[in-house]
């Protein structure tokens, strides 16, 4: 019976680490999309500035 309750806590402790990790993973892509954008925008505004 101990086992089984030890072995769900750790079950469920697992599971919370890794929601966790999930979303901080999806977090960095959001800001990373973030900056892809913000780099092309300026790309392009320093190609118009250029001309």
């Amino acid at each position: 019976m101990m086992n089984t309750l030890i072995i769900l806590l750790m079950k469920s402790k697992n599971s919370l680490i890794s929601s966790k990790k999930k979303v901080k993973i999806e977090r960095n892509l959001y800001y990373n999309n973030i900056q892809i954008i913000i780099d092309k925008l300026t790309y392009v505004k320093d190609k118009i500035n250029y001309k």
